[in-house]
């Protein structure tokens, strides 16, 4: 395989696909200990009412804020691109787990949500990388959120 491919595509690729996994593993671990936390300071003797809804949507906001706040600074684009797995992963998890009694309506909106990243990724000329975390984190929250 040619060097430049190699240091082109096949590592910065890599990077994505694990570094985004784990930054959304760490995500999750933090989201399941505040559950936790929350369940036994508050819930101790009734864990089922845990608000686990609101708690996962105020996680997932919190996520995306951060992530936010990165893309103000001057950060390399891969590190956005792999940065992007978990907001992205958090907020499609989020919403399929929440709407999960209403399956066509989520295939809709996490169309509509690919599509719109898409077409915000072209109409700002970002990086390729973008479209693979785009479609990594998509995969990832289907694979982990969807009704079985």
């Amino acid at each position: 395989m040619d060097k430049t491919i190699v240091k082109s595509i096949v590592l910065p690729s890599l990077v994505i696909l694990v570094g985004g996994l784990v930054v959304l593993g760490l995500g999750w671990l933090s989201y399941v200990g505040i559950y936790l936390w929350f369940e036994t300071t508050f819930y101790p003797f009734d864990p089922l009412s845990v608000p686990a809804d609101l708690l996962r949507i105020i996680a997932t906001l919190l996520m995306m804020a951060v992530i936010g706040i990165v893309y103000l600074f001057k950060v390399p684009t891969l590190v956005k691109a792999t940065l992007l797995v978990p907001a992205m992963g958090t907020f499609l998890i989020t919403m399929v787990l929440s709407f999960y009694t209403h399956i066509t309506f989520v295939i809709i909106m996490i169309s509509l949500v690919v599509i719109m990243g898409c077409v915000i990724i072209a109409r700002f000329r970002f990086s390729w990388y973008y479209y693979l975390a785009l479609g990594y984190a998509t995969v990832l929250a289907i694979v982990y959120a969807w009704p079985r």
